[in-house]
C-alpha cells in the first residue's frame, strides 16, 4: 500500500499517484504499478518514490523508466 510512501507536498504525492497509474508493471503487461502486487512492480514503485522524492519531473520520471525498459513500460506508449 503507498502508506509506505511519505511525501514532502501533496504536489509530489499526486504525482507519485498518476505516474504509478502511467506505468506498466513488466510482469504483469495489464496492469498498471498501481495495481500490481508483483516484486517488480514494488522495486519499480520505490524507485518511481525516489525520483519524484528527488524533484524529476513526469518527463524525466517516464525518461528513466523508457530508457531502462523501453516505451512498453508506459501504459499508453507513444506513437511513433
Amino acid at each position: 500500500s503507498d502508506s509506505l510512501y511519505t511525501f514532502q507536498s501533496a504536489d509530489q504525492e499526486s504525482q507519485f499517484q498518476h505516474l504509478s497509474q502511467e506505468l506498466r508493471c513488466l510482469v504483469c503487461q495489464n496492469q498498471s504499478l498501481a495495481d500490481s502486487n508483483a516484486s517488480l512492480a514494488m522495486d519499480l514503485r520505490e524507485k518511481l518514490y525516489e525520483l519524484v522524492k528527488s524533484g524529476k519531473t513526469d518527463q524525466e520520471v517516464k525518461a528513466y523508466f523508457t530508457d531502462r525498459y523501453g516505451d512498453f513500460v508506459l501504459f499508453n506508449p507513444p506513437v511513433k
